[in-house]
């Protein structure tokens, strides 16, 4: 079977004026599946439910909201009712802020999975984007992700903008940065149409022959300045006004061209319809065309007969709308405009100075004749049309009334995704509470401002969200009502890197519930370490899976903030970080578990393998407790803190167990779900630590890791996530210097505008040893690949400056000590005076490998062969050297690491050329060039293949 699909995207200027057009696009997609259900047969259908299923099934009811119509695609079990969370108070919100809430670039991604589902070889989808210049920053990104995806095929996308509006620039700034990313567009302008098309045009509406119509023609393309719309509608005046009339004698219809030039019209056709309609409808008929363009590009009966326009009866006067081709009824009951220059034209009858109160009475109406049960349903109705009639309420009471309108409505668009929307009604509450709302209206202004604050952090709008706080932590009364705006800010600061005032405020919150930290940390680590230890070690894990729930408040909102020290402790103060994980523990043992339990025993597996502890198999179960923790705290297969036990898990504690291959698409995951729960900071940890090991894993070319690690840049710095930027951005460079890429911009001036050793010196300044320890690995990686040993010497010793903390091993911590293992023994074989000293180093080197081989074969012998081959290499034991070269090679290659296998080649081929082996070498070091050209390493190859063509002469 084959069938052709067309997506219509439909933007609206009137619905910027009112509200974030963000939704639009996945109306559109909506109404797309119920047509595509009810034409398509039974063998389709049950192709693309397998499809969607597939492709969408387990995050379904993120969409469902927005898009019910996916419903009959889904099975049943996906089928998911979000009732739970639709009645509009704090606590509903607050449940689904843990467990539902997704943020729009996830939602989008689901959106593109669902897309990529529908389309396929035998059903291409064409998407038509229309007035495209009129969406919102929201939309415009919907759109720019739809053909940016690379997995979605068979699509075309066709968008349609207007290059003479104010907001037309965005539109070829998108598709400039498309274009930009490799992605073939092409532009097509559309004018006027020409005056031979012009004169088609007229000669076949009046059935007259081209030369008996051009004269017509040609006057009306003067007057209309060749706009197709202009022209047909100015024939139909004509007619209308008897200047085109049927002569039954001719048989034909006949003009009169002399009356016709002499007919004035406005230049601009939204003025001239402007004319038409108030020409042909007066009085009540007027008002019902008013209201009828105040509801945008679409409409339904049910809602305009809310409005109650007097003396219309609607079921007959807007099929003659219709029949007048200003509307379409696009299916019973509901109507659209013909185009939106004529509802333009139509909004153009109310006087500028008048529209803003002919809203209010629209949206007063629509509020007194919707009962209440169906409230909610209808409050995107309502809402915006009261919005901007504002400033004609004169009463307290009235403003009052209309902020808790926009409170309900921005919870409702906070639970069905719409982030930048909920912004917008948060906002426009509380710009209408009045001044002394605090004191009179306390929980509406409370709640309007903490909503305010979430949805403000989850568009990345930091500089809105900092003053909301303020305003919440001067005027809230309790610390409770305080929590949710230190929460908040305290996430803000972590994600942008401002760690010590994260920590500074996480400690203040908890000593206020009870949770004091001292001065001395050390004594008071080993104090409640051998105390929680102890605890646990009579405890299996079914038995910790059975503790009660924790119930206390005060210790959930402890819990809370106990993690978020956590995370802002990792890199300057891993001590206080250790501490903070520790209480967690001995709370959840003590009060009963919570969902922040999960993170806590997922964070002390992660203490576990630090270098003070290296006990990898209790990390290991640890780790597994907290994973089953998170599920026993999901709902509905979802979890807030899934990007933070990921991140934990699968990013620091299974890499000493797992083949590092085997996390990639749990990190993925937790991207995803960190972005579904708002959790922004950890979901772009997660993608960090997911380029990082795919470097260190060879797992991906270097060109799809530039494309990966790029994308993850932008976005974090749209988002404001500083803390997982400044990695991005470091191991970006890396990239592209091995793939030697001069043709991009330095990405640390592109995305931080410093150079990289004004960022070091920066994190110095900032006590964030761990990033500059682990920048120094960076160097140290790039300098060995590129040959540079001169230069992998100079970071070495410089990143003994910056000592990595004993409290946390890491992927880059492993990197390092094998960088410094392969350094040492390389300055250790030129036997100088410092032989001995480089020798201790690469012998330690070795001594930490073995510990780790001992957990994980697959991803650290093939590491452990090289450091033994290169210690062989310094005692002159020629045998066993090239025993353990060729078992690094092999294992390397088994263990699917491509750029280590490369790398072993190149150490055994730089071995057999000092031994004088030439053959053996160049064999070598054509192998090696052979992997890195595979792996995308583009100078590296260049440099094996120097050594070749030397080696060849």
């Amino acid at each position: 079977f084959f069938f052709f699909t067309c997506l219509l995207f439909k933007f609206n200027l009137h619905v910027i004026e009112i509200q974030v057009c963000a939704q639009m696009g996945l109306d559109a997609l909506n109404t797309f599946l119920g047509t595509l259900a009810r034409g398509a047969d039974v063998h389709t259908m049950g192709y693309l439910k397998r499809s969607t299923n597939e492709s969408v099934g387990p995050s379904a009811s993120i969409l469902r909201q927005s898009i019910p119509h996916l419903g009959i695609f889904m099975k049943e079990s996906a089928v998911v009712s979000d009732e739970s969370g639709s009645s509009g108070d704090e606590e509903s919100v607050s449940s689904v802020d843990k467990t539902q809430a997704c943020s729009k670039r996830s939602k989008f991604a689901l959106t593109c999975n669902l897309i990529r589902a529908l389309s396929s070889q035998k059903n291409p989808v064409v998407f038509f984007i229309d007035d495209l210049q009129w969406a919102d920053p929201a939309s415009l990104e919907l759109v720019q992700q739809i053909a940016e995806d690379r997995d979605i095929h068979y699509r075309l996308c066709v968008i349609c903008y207007r290059d003479d509006e104010a907001l037309a620039s965005q539109v070829p700034n998108m598709l400039k940065v498309v274009e930009g990313r490799g992605f073939s567009v092409q532009t097509i302008k559309l004018g006027p149409i020409e005056r031979e098309s012009a004169n088609t045009l007229v000669s076949e509406a009046l059935c007259l022959p081209p030369s008996l119509a051009r004269n017509l023609s040609e006057l009306v393309h003067s007057k209309t300045g060749g706009s197709a719309l202009f022209v047909t509608n100015f024939l139909l005046t004509l007619s209308k006004d008897g200047l085109i009339r049927l002569n039954l004698s001719t048989r034909r219809l006949e003009y009169d061209l002399s009356k016709i030039r002499m007919t004035e019209i406005p230049p601009d056709v939204v003025k001239y319809l402007t004319i038409q309609m108030s020409k042909l409808y007066q009085n009540n008929a007027q008002v019902a065309l008013k209201v009828a363009a105040c509801f945008g590009t679409e409409f339904d009966l049910v809602t305009f007969k809310k409005a109650k326009v007097t003396g219309v009866a609607l079921e007959q006067f807007l099929p003659t709308l219709s029949s007048s081709g200003f509307l379409s009824e696009t299916s019973p009951g509901k109507f659209q405009w013909a185009h939106d220059q004529v509802r333009q034209a139509a909004y153009d009858l109310i006087p500028p100075q008048k529209r803003k109160m002919f809203h209010l009475l629209i949206g007063t109406r629509l509020l007194m004749y919707t009962p209440e049960e169906q409230l909610e349903e209808c409050i995107f109705d309502i809402v915006p049309h009261m919005a901007l009639g504002h400033e004609y309420l004169t009463s307290e009471s009235q403003k009052c009334e209309v902020a808790e309108l926009s409170l309900l409505a921005g919870k409702r668009a906070y639970r069905s995704l719409s982030y930048p929307s909920a912004v917008n009604y948060f906002n426009s509450g509380i710009n209408m509470l009045p001044a002394s709302c605090w004191e009179r209206q306390y929980k509406l202004s409370l709640n309007l401002h903490d909503m305010a604050i979430k949805t403000a952090y989850c568009v990345g709008n930091f500089s809105q969200l900092c003053t909301l706080v303020s305003t919440v932590l001067s005027k809230g009364k309790t610390l409770e009502d305080k929590l949710d705006a230190h929460n908040s800010q305290v996430r803000y600061l972590n994600s942008t890197g401002q760690c010590e005032g994260a920590i500074s405020q996480c400690l203040v919150v908890l000593e206020e519930l009870g949770e004091k930290f001292p001065q001395d940390l050390t004594d008071e680590i080993e104090v409640e370490y051998m105390h929680v230890k102890g605890l646990l070690a009579t405890r299996t894990s079914n038995d910790i899976l059975q503790l009660p729930v924790m119930g206390d408040d005060r210790k959930l909102a402890a819990m809370e903030f106990l993690s978020l020290t956590q995370a802002a402790c990792s890199n300057t103060r891993p001590q206080l970080g250790v501490l903070a994980i520790i209480r967690m523990v001995k709370m959840t043992l003590e009060w009963g578990l919570c969902d922040v339990s999960a993170f806590s025993f997922a964070a002390y597996g992660g203490f576990l393998v630090s270098p003070v502890n290296q006990d990898f198999e209790g990390s290991y179960q640890y780790g597994k407790i907290g994973l089953k923790v998170l599920d026993k705290f999901s709902c509905k297969g979802q979890n807030r803190l899934v990007a933070r036990v990921y991140n934990m898990v699968f990013g620091t504690i299974n890499v000493f167990r797992e083949p590092y291959q085997a996390s990639l698409d749990n990190l993925k995951d937790g991207y995803r779900d960190g972005c579904q729960s708002a959790d922004l900071e950890y979901a772009y940890l997660c993608l960090q630590k997911h380029s990082v090991l795919q470097i260190h894993s060879g797992g991906s070319t270097l060109t799809k890791l530039e494309q990966e690690l790029t994308s993850s840049a932008i976005n974090a710095e749209k988002y404001g996530q500083t803390a997982a930027l400044l990695s991005i951005v470091v191991w970006l460079s890396a990239v592209l210097e091995i793939k030697d890429d001069s043709s991009r911009e330095n990405p640390y001036m592109t995305y931080l505008n410093c150079t990289e050793d004004a960022l070091l010196q920066q994190q110095v300044s900032q006590k964030n040893l761990n990033f500059c320890h682990s920048l120094c690995n960076k160097q140290k990686f790039t300098c060995l690949l590129k040959g540079d040993l001169d230069g992998a010497i100079h970071y070495y010793n410089m990143s003994l400056k910056y000592p990595h903390s004993k409290w946390a091993q890491s992927t880059s911590t492993i990197l390092g000590d094998f960088l410094d293992g392969i350094i040492a023994f390389t300055c250790a074989q030129k036997h100088q005076s410092d032989e001995a000293y480089w020798k201790n180093i690469g012998l330690k080197a070795i001594e930490h490998f073995q510990k780790l081989v001992e957990s994980s074969e697959w991803n650290f012998s093939h590491k452990l062969y090289l450091l033994e081959a290169e210690h062989h290499a310094l005692k002159g034991n020629d045998e066993a050297a090239l025993q353990k070269y060729d078992l690094s090679i092999t294992t390397a290659r088994k263990h699917r690491h491509l750029q280590e296998e490369g790398f072993a080649l190149e150490r055994a081929g730089n071995y057999h050329l000092h031994k004088g082996r030439h053959g053996n070498a160049l064999s070598k070091f054509s192998s090696a060039k052979e992997c890195y050209e595979r792996w995308g390493a583009h100078s590296v190859k260049n440099r094996m293949a120097a050594k070749c063509r030397e080696l060849s002469y």
